[in-house]
């Protein structure tokens, strides 16, 4: 592997999660409670050993929502998403990162129609 291709992957690791960010899932981490996370900390895991059954479905989350795809989103507007050698490259690694995306990516949330102004900067 070059150099460039290097960090490329390094990039890639860098903006992977960024799409937890959304304040559904950070609820979600919160084991559903919308109003238990703070917007000046993001978790990217919850810290507890288990989560209440139903945490996704009190946070609001669709059944289908991936933080991958909200990730490949807000990397699309990352200013160092410039540097990339292979911008298509970066892009494909922070969206497959959890093995899917091959052949289809399993997806859905009627919020990516929006301009997202609600996800605190991370």
């Amino acid at each position: 592997m070059c150099e460039a291709e290097a960090n490329d992957v390094s990039l890639a690791a860098y903006l992977h999660d960024a799409g937890k960010v959304d304040p559904r899932f950070q609820a979600y981490l919160a084991g559903g409670d919308p109003f238990g996370w703070d917007e000046g900390r993001v978790l990217a895991k919850s810290g507890r050993a288990r989560l209440p059954r139903n945490a996704w479905e009190l946070a609001d989350l669709p059944s289908r929502w991936r933080h991958e795809a909200l990730s490949v989103r807000l990397a699309q507007v990352h200013p160092r998403i410039s540097m990339a050698k292979d911008q298509s490259l970066v892009l494909w690694l922070v969206g497959v990162h959890h093995g899917f995306g091959r052949p289809l990516f399993p997806h859905a949330d009627e919020w990516d129609e929006r301009t997202r102004e609600d996800l605190p900067r991370a």
